[in-house]
Protein backbone atom coordinates (compact mmCIF):
# COMPACT_ATOMS: atom_id res chain seq x y z
CA UNK A 1 0.00 0.00 0.00
CA UNK A 2 1.53 3.35 -0.70
CA UNK A 3 2.55 5.56 1.90
CA UNK A 4 -0.19 8.34 2.38
CA UNK A 5 1.07 12.11 1.81
CA UNK A 6 -1.13 13.67 4.22
CA UNK A 7 0.98 15.77 6.66
CA UNK A 8 0.84 14.54 10.46
CA UNK A 9 0.12 16.89 13.16
CA UNK A 10 3.09 18.37 15.10
CA UNK A 11 4.51 18.98 11.17
CA UNK A 12 4.29 22.17 8.44
CA UNK A 13 0.17 21.44 8.49
CA UNK A 14 -0.40 21.93 12.15
CA UNK A 15 1.25 25.00 12.65
CA UNK A 16 -0.48 26.60 9.38
CA UNK A 17 -3.68 25.59 11.64
CA UNK A 18 -2.68 27.39 14.50
CA UNK A 19 -1.71 30.30 12.06
CA UNK A 20 -5.01 30.24 10.75
CA UNK A 21 -6.58 30.42 14.25
CA UNK A 22 -4.36 33.13 15.72
CA UNK A 23 -5.29 34.99 12.30
CA UNK A 24 -9.06 34.70 13.10
CA UNK A 25 -9.14 35.41 16.34
CA UNK A 26 -6.71 38.99 15.59
CA UNK A 27 -9.72 39.77 13.09
CA UNK A 28 -12.16 39.08 15.59
CA UNK A 29 -10.68 42.06 17.88
CA UNK A 30 -9.91 43.93 14.67
CA UNK A 31 -13.74 43.97 13.84
CA UNK A 32 -14.45 44.61 17.45
CA UNK A 33 -12.20 47.79 17.90
CA UNK A 34 -13.71 48.65 14.54
CA UNK A 35 -17.19 48.31 15.43
CA UNK A 36 -16.57 50.90 18.32
CA UNK A 37 -14.75 53.05 16.77
CA UNK A 38 -17.87 53.26 13.37
CA UNK A 39 -21.09 53.20 16.30
CA UNK A 40 -19.59 56.13 18.10
CA UNK A 41 -19.12 58.02 14.77
CA UNK A 42 -22.45 57.30 13.88
CA UNK A 43 -23.70 58.88 16.95
CA UNK A 44 -21.25 61.25 16.38
CA UNK A 45 -23.11 62.53 13.43
CA UNK A 46 -26.15 63.17 15.34
CA UNK A 47 -24.58 63.91 18.33
CA UNK A 48 -25.84 67.66 18.59
CA UNK A 49 -29.55 66.29 18.00
CA UNK A 50 -28.83 64.14 20.85
CA UNK A 51 -27.69 67.30 22.98
CA UNK A 52 -30.74 68.97 21.91
CA UNK A 53 -33.46 66.40 22.87
CA UNK A 54 -31.10 65.93 26.39
CA UNK A 55 -31.37 69.98 27.09
CA UNK A 56 -34.22 71.81 27.22
CA UNK A 57 -31.78 75.20 26.75
CA UNK A 58 -30.39 74.27 23.71
CA UNK A 59 -33.78 74.46 22.43
CA UNK A 60 -35.39 78.09 20.62
CA UNK A 61 -38.30 78.85 18.58
CA UNK A 62 -37.10 79.42 14.92
CA UNK A 63 -38.08 83.19 14.14
CA UNK A 64 -36.66 85.19 10.49
CA UNK A 65 -34.41 88.05 10.87
CA UNK A 66 -30.35 88.45 12.28
CA UNK A 67 -28.90 87.16 15.12
CA UNK A 68 -28.53 89.52 18.16
CA UNK A 69 -25.12 89.18 18.59
CA UNK A 70 -24.10 92.66 20.37
CA UNK A 71 -27.43 91.53 22.81
CA UNK A 72 -25.70 88.25 23.27
CA UNK A 73 -21.90 88.96 23.90
CA UNK A 74 -23.63 91.11 26.36
CA UNK A 75 -25.93 88.93 28.28
CA UNK A 76 -23.73 86.63 28.55
CA UNK A 77 -20.83 88.82 29.76
CA UNK A 78 -22.90 90.12 32.44
CA UNK A 79 -23.47 86.83 33.60
CA UNK A 80 -19.91 85.97 33.65
CA UNK A 81 -18.06 89.45 34.49
CA UNK A 82 -14.71 87.83 35.08
CA UNK A 83 -15.01 85.16 32.24
CA UNK A 84 -13.45 85.74 28.62
CA UNK A 85 -15.84 84.95 25.75
CA UNK A 86 -14.27 83.38 22.99
CA UNK A 87 -16.99 82.78 20.16
CA UNK A 88 -20.61 83.16 19.61
CA UNK A 89 -21.83 80.35 17.41
CA UNK A 90 -25.59 81.11 15.56
CA UNK A 91 -28.00 78.16 15.71
CA UNK A 92 -26.56 74.82 13.77
CA UNK A 93 -30.43 74.32 12.70
CA UNK A 94 -33.74 76.08 13.22
CA UNK A 95 -34.80 75.39 16.08
CA UNK A 96 -32.01 75.31 17.88
CA UNK A 97 -30.03 78.19 20.40
CA UNK A 98 -27.19 80.37 19.77
CA UNK A 99 -24.35 79.59 21.90
CA UNK A 100 -21.70 81.14 23.44
CA UNK A 101 -17.99 79.30 24.61
CA UNK A 102 -16.21 81.01 27.31
CA UNK A 103 -13.23 80.49 29.80
CA UNK A 104 -14.01 80.92 33.36
CA UNK A 105 -11.23 81.33 35.82
CA UNK A 106 -12.28 78.68 38.06
CA UNK A 107 -12.52 75.98 35.51
CA UNK A 108 -9.81 74.41 33.38
CA UNK A 109 -11.93 73.21 30.30
CA UNK A 110 -14.42 76.36 28.24
CA UNK A 111 -17.88 76.48 29.34
CA UNK A 112 -20.87 76.41 27.40
CA UNK A 113 -24.11 79.46 27.69
CA UNK A 114 -26.92 78.85 25.53
CA UNK A 115 -28.90 81.78 24.10
CA UNK A 116 -32.01 82.92 22.54
CA UNK A 117 -30.64 83.89 18.94
CA UNK A 118 -32.73 86.79 18.55
CA UNK A 119 -33.08 88.34 21.61
CA UNK A 120 -29.96 87.59 23.72
CA UNK A 121 -31.49 86.05 26.75
CA UNK A 122 -29.64 83.70 28.35
CA UNK A 123 -31.26 80.09 28.25
CA UNK A 124 -29.12 77.78 30.43
CA UNK A 125 -25.43 76.41 30.40
CA UNK A 126 -23.67 72.94 30.00
CA UNK A 127 -19.97 71.97 30.78
CA UNK A 128 -17.78 71.42 27.45
CA UNK A 129 -18.06 67.38 27.61
CA UNK A 130 -21.40 67.22 25.85
CA UNK A 131 -23.05 64.26 24.19
CA UNK A 132 -21.84 65.51 20.87
CA UNK A 133 -18.30 66.74 22.58
CA UNK A 134 -17.64 63.27 23.86
CA UNK A 135 -18.80 60.85 21.08
CA UNK A 136 -16.58 62.99 18.54
CA UNK A 137 -13.33 62.89 21.12
CA UNK A 138 -13.89 59.25 22.00
CA UNK A 139 -14.42 58.55 17.79
CA UNK A 140 -10.87 60.52 17.24
CA UNK A 141 -8.56 59.30 19.57
CA UNK A 142 -10.65 57.11 22.34
CA UNK A 143 -9.65 59.60 24.81
CA UNK A 144 -6.00 58.79 24.80
CA UNK A 145 -4.38 61.94 22.36
CA UNK A 146 -0.84 60.52 22.49
CA UNK A 147 -1.75 57.13 20.33
CA UNK A 148 -5.32 56.71 19.99
CA UNK A 149 -5.65 58.99 17.15
CA UNK A 150 -2.99 56.52 15.03
CA UNK A 151 -4.95 53.89 16.00
CA UNK A 152 -8.21 54.96 14.87
CA UNK A 153 -7.25 56.83 11.84
CA UNK A 154 -4.93 53.39 10.61
CA UNK A 155 -8.24 52.08 10.72
CA UNK A 156 -9.03 53.89 7.23
CA UNK A 157 -5.82 52.15 5.77
CA UNK A 158 -8.05 49.05 6.70
CA UNK A 159 -11.11 50.02 5.46
CA UNK A 160 -9.83 51.01 2.04
CA UNK A 161 -7.92 47.18 1.86
CA UNK A 162 -11.03 45.51 3.25
CA UNK A 163 -12.98 47.67 0.22
CA UNK A 164 -10.55 46.67 -2.72
CA UNK A 165 -10.25 42.84 -1.66
CA UNK A 166 -14.14 42.77 -1.40
CA UNK A 167 -14.64 44.10 -5.13
CA UNK A 168 -11.91 41.44 -5.80
CA UNK A 169 -13.45 38.54 -4.02
CA UNK A 170 -17.33 39.59 -5.10
CA UNK A 171 -17.33 39.28 -8.81
CA UNK A 172 -19.77 40.83 -10.86
CA UNK A 173 -20.48 42.75 -7.11
CA UNK A 174 -22.57 45.50 -9.57
CA UNK A 175 -25.77 42.58 -10.06
CA UNK A 176 -26.06 42.32 -6.16
CA UNK A 177 -28.45 45.37 -5.58
CA UNK A 178 -31.09 43.76 -5.21
CA UNK A 179 -30.01 40.29 -4.38
CA UNK A 180 -30.68 38.58 -1.13
CA UNK A 181 -30.98 34.86 -0.82
CA UNK A 182 -33.43 33.46 1.87
CA UNK A 183 -34.35 30.05 1.50
CA UNK A 184 -30.74 28.60 1.24
CA UNK A 185 -29.93 28.63 5.12
CA UNK A 186 -29.24 31.04 8.16
CA UNK A 187 -25.71 31.38 6.89
CA UNK A 188 -26.47 31.71 3.04
CA UNK A 189 -28.54 34.29 4.07
CA UNK A 190 -26.29 36.71 6.56
CA UNK A 191 -23.59 36.07 3.70
CA UNK A 192 -26.18 37.45 1.66
CA UNK A 193 -27.41 40.32 3.50
CA UNK A 194 -23.52 41.68 4.46
CA UNK A 195 -23.18 41.52 0.52
CA UNK A 196 -26.02 43.42 -0.10
CA UNK A 197 -25.05 45.88 2.49
CA UNK A 198 -22.04 46.36 0.89
CA UNK A 199 -22.88 46.54 -2.13
CA UNK A 200 -25.18 49.27 -1.03
CA UNK A 201 -22.74 50.83 0.54
CA UNK A 202 -19.75 50.91 -1.15
CA UNK A 203 -19.52 54.48 -1.78
CA UNK A 204 -20.52 55.33 1.60
CA UNK A 205 -17.41 52.91 3.00
CA UNK A 206 -15.20 54.62 0.28
CA UNK A 207 -15.53 57.94 1.56
CA UNK A 208 -14.81 56.73 5.11
CA UNK A 209 -11.66 54.87 3.78
CA UNK A 210 -10.40 58.15 2.37
CA UNK A 211 -11.31 60.48 5.03
CA UNK A 212 -10.10 58.26 7.42
CA UNK A 213 -6.92 57.40 5.93
CA UNK A 214 -6.05 61.19 5.45
CA UNK A 215 -6.63 61.63 9.46
CA UNK A 216 -3.76 59.31 9.64
CA UNK A 217 -1.77 61.12 7.06
CA UNK A 218 -3.04 64.47 8.90
CA UNK A 219 -1.37 63.17 12.47
CA UNK A 220 1.68 62.34 10.81
CA UNK A 221 2.17 65.70 9.34
CA UNK A 222 1.04 67.55 12.52
CA UNK A 223 3.24 65.06 14.53
CA UNK A 224 6.42 64.93 12.02
CA UNK A 225 6.61 67.93 10.10
CA UNK A 226 6.04 71.88 10.52
CA UNK A 227 2.13 71.44 8.96
CA UNK A 228 -0.34 73.73 10.57
CA UNK A 229 -3.29 74.81 10.22
CA UNK A 230 -3.80 78.37 8.21
CA UNK A 231 -4.11 80.17 11.42
CA UNK A 232 -5.91 83.60 11.97
CA UNK A 233 -3.73 87.00 11.61
CA UNK A 234 -2.99 89.07 14.33
CA UNK A 235 -2.05 92.96 14.29
CA UNK A 236 1.12 93.70 15.73
CA UNK A 237 0.77 97.62 15.86
CA UNK A 238 0.41 99.40 19.53
CA UNK A 239 -3.17 98.40 20.80
CA UNK A 240 -3.43 101.24 23.60
CA UNK A 241 -3.97 103.56 21.41
CA UNK A 242 -7.09 102.16 20.11
CA UNK A 243 -9.58 102.60 23.32
CA UNK A 244 -11.73 99.76 24.21
CA UNK A 245 -12.10 96.70 22.60
CA UNK A 246 -15.02 96.04 19.61
CA UNK A 247 -16.47 93.26 21.11
CA UNK A 248 -17.93 95.27 24.44
CA UNK A 249 -19.62 97.86 21.53
CA UNK A 250 -20.73 96.80 18.16
CA UNK A 251 -20.65 93.29 17.14
CA UNK A 252 -23.89 93.15 14.95
CA UNK A 253 -21.88 96.08 13.15
CA UNK A 254 -18.93 94.03 12.65
CA UNK A 255 -21.21 91.11 11.57
CA UNK A 256 -23.08 93.77 9.22
CA UNK A 257 -19.61 95.02 7.65
CA UNK A 258 -18.40 90.89 6.64
CA UNK A 259 -22.02 90.59 5.15
CA UNK A 260 -20.96 93.85 2.96
CA UNK A 261 -17.73 92.56 2.05
CA UNK A 262 -18.65 88.69 0.99
CA UNK A 263 -22.07 89.15 0.81
CA UNK A 264 -23.36 85.47 0.06
CA UNK A 265 -21.63 84.91 3.66
CA UNK A 266 -24.17 83.31 6.05
CA UNK A 267 -22.45 83.52 9.27
CA UNK A 268 -22.00 80.40 11.43
CA UNK A 269 -19.24 81.77 14.62
CA UNK A 270 -18.26 85.04 15.30
CA UNK A 271 -14.65 84.25 17.35
CA UNK A 272 -13.44 86.68 19.49
CA UNK A 273 -9.66 87.97 20.26
CA UNK A 274 -8.12 85.36 22.88
CA UNK A 275 -5.43 87.69 23.04
CA UNK A 276 -4.86 91.10 22.79
CA UNK A 277 -3.88 91.44 19.39
CA UNK A 278 -5.86 88.30 17.74
CA UNK A 279 -8.40 89.58 15.27
CA UNK A 280 -12.16 89.53 15.33
CA UNK A 281 -12.86 86.70 12.67
CA UNK A 282 -16.36 86.27 11.26
CA UNK A 283 -16.57 83.03 9.70
CA UNK A 284 -19.57 81.11 7.80
CA UNK A 285 -20.38 79.36 4.92
CA UNK A 286 -21.15 80.88 1.36
CA UNK A 287 -21.45 79.53 -2.01
CA UNK A 288 -18.61 77.25 -1.68
CA UNK A 289 -19.86 73.61 -0.88
CA UNK A 290 -18.10 71.13 1.12
CA UNK A 291 -16.36 73.29 3.13
CA UNK A 292 -16.08 73.80 7.30
CA UNK A 293 -17.38 77.06 8.76
CA UNK A 294 -14.20 78.87 9.18
CA UNK A 295 -12.97 78.50 5.41
CA UNK A 296 -14.45 81.53 5.05
CA UNK A 297 -13.35 84.33 7.53
CA UNK A 298 -13.49 88.11 7.49
CA UNK A 299 -11.07 89.33 9.96
CA UNK A 300 -11.54 92.54 11.66
CA UNK A 301 -9.21 94.70 13.98
CA UNK A 302 -10.19 94.35 17.25
CA UNK A 303 -9.91 98.02 18.50
CA UNK A 304 -10.41 99.73 15.31
CA UNK A 305 -12.65 98.05 13.52
CA UNK A 306 -10.30 97.79 10.11
CA UNK A 307 -10.93 95.26 8.05
CA UNK A 308 -7.37 93.05 8.37
CA UNK A 309 -7.81 90.46 5.43
CA UNK A 310 -10.77 88.07 3.72
CA UNK A 311 -10.00 84.23 3.14
CA UNK A 312 -12.47 82.36 1.05
CA UNK A 313 -12.51 78.82 -0.07
CA UNK A 314 -12.50 79.70 -4.03
CA UNK A 315 -8.97 80.75 -3.26
CA UNK A 316 -7.02 78.36 -1.67
CA UNK A 317 -5.19 75.86 -3.21
CA UNK A 318 -6.63 72.55 -3.98
CA UNK A 319 -4.49 70.82 -1.03
CA UNK A 320 -6.18 72.91 1.64
CA UNK A 321 -9.37 73.40 0.50
CA UNK A 322 -9.25 69.56 0.95
CA UNK A 323 -8.23 69.98 4.26
CA UNK A 324 -10.62 71.56 4.90
CA UNK A 325 -13.20 69.68 2.57
CA UNK A 326 -12.35 66.39 4.66
CA UNK A 327 -14.54 66.97 7.81
CA UNK A 328 -17.62 67.79 6.14
CA UNK A 329 -17.43 64.47 4.24
CA UNK A 330 -16.65 62.16 7.21
CA UNK A 331 -19.37 63.59 8.89
CA UNK A 332 -21.95 64.65 6.66
CA UNK A 333 -22.78 67.65 8.12
CA UNK A 334 -22.69 69.68 5.39
CA UNK A 335 -26.17 69.35 3.61
CA UNK A 336 -28.41 69.98 7.78
CA UNK A 337 -29.77 67.81 9.00
CA UNK A 338 -30.97 65.88 5.88
CA UNK A 339 -27.35 64.63 4.86
CA UNK A 340 -26.92 64.17 8.63
CA UNK A 341 -29.65 61.37 8.38
CA UNK A 342 -27.91 60.05 5.23
CA UNK A 343 -24.72 59.52 7.06
CA UNK A 344 -26.50 57.88 10.12
CA UNK A 345 -28.15 55.77 8.05
CA UNK A 346 -25.33 54.23 6.27
CA UNK A 347 -23.22 54.55 9.49
CA UNK A 348 -25.44 51.62 10.80
CA UNK A 349 -25.16 49.99 7.90
CA UNK A 350 -21.82 50.00 7.83
CA UNK A 351 -21.77 48.79 11.78
CA UNK A 352 -23.99 45.95 10.38
CA UNK A 353 -22.03 44.98 7.90
CA UNK A 354 -19.06 44.93 10.61
CA UNK A 355 -21.08 42.42 12.64
CA UNK A 356 -21.94 39.82 9.87
CA UNK A 357 -18.41 39.85 8.65
CA UNK A 358 -17.08 39.19 12.36
CA UNK A 359 -19.62 36.39 12.65
CA UNK A 360 -18.88 34.97 9.33
CA UNK A 361 -15.86 34.74 9.68
CA UNK A 362 -15.90 32.94 13.05
CA UNK A 363 -18.34 30.35 11.34
CA UNK A 364 -15.92 29.85 8.86
CA UNK A 365 -13.01 28.92 10.80
CA UNK A 366 -15.15 26.84 13.57
CA UNK A 367 -16.13 25.49 10.01
CA UNK A 368 -12.83 24.92 8.84
CA UNK A 369 -11.30 24.15 11.95
CA UNK A 370 -13.76 20.81 12.35
CA UNK A 371 -12.87 19.61 9.01
CA UNK A 372 -9.48 19.64 9.98
CA UNK A 373 -10.35 17.57 12.75
CA UNK A 374 -12.13 15.30 11.02
CA UNK A 375 -9.17 15.09 8.27
CA UNK A 376 -6.52 13.93 10.82
CA UNK A 377 -8.83 11.71 12.24
CA UNK A 378 -9.57 9.78 8.84
CA UNK A 379 -5.73 10.58 8.34
CA UNK A 380 -5.13 6.41 8.14
CA UNK A 381 -8.54 6.33 5.06
CA UNK A 382 -6.29 8.88 2.99
CA UNK A 383 -6.57 6.05 0.53
CA UNK A 384 -10.77 5.78 0.96
CA UNK A 385 -11.96 8.74 -0.29
CA UNK A 386 -15.39 7.87 -0.47
CA UNK A 387 -14.66 6.91 3.32
CA UNK A 388 -13.19 10.25 3.96
CA UNK A 389 -15.84 12.46 1.88
CA UNK A 390 -18.56 10.94 4.49
CA UNK A 391 -17.28 11.59 7.50
CA UNK A 392 -16.25 15.11 6.69
CA UNK A 393 -18.90 17.70 7.61
CA UNK A 394 -21.31 19.44 5.13
CA UNK A 395 -20.85 23.21 4.06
Amino acid sequence: MPKSNRTRPGSRWFSRRIAFKLHGWSGFLLSILLFTICLSGTLAVVGNEIDWLLNPAMRAAPQSGPAAWSAIHRNVQALYPEAQVLWLGAPIEPGFAAEAVIRRHDLNQPWRVYVDPYSGAVQGEASWLTAQRFLRDFHMYLFTPRWGKYLVTVFGLTMLVSMITGIIVYRKWWKGFFTLERKRGRRVLWGSAHKLLAVWSLWFVAVMAITGTWYFMEALLFDFTDFSYIGLPTVDDDLSEHGPAIPSADLDGVVARAKQEVPSLRVALVRLPARTNDVISVQGQTDAVLVRDRTNRVNFHPFSGELVSVQLAQDLSPAWRWVDTADPLHFGDFGGIWSKLVWFGFGLALNAMILTGAWLYLRRVRRLSDRSEAAWALDGLADEPDAAAEALPRG
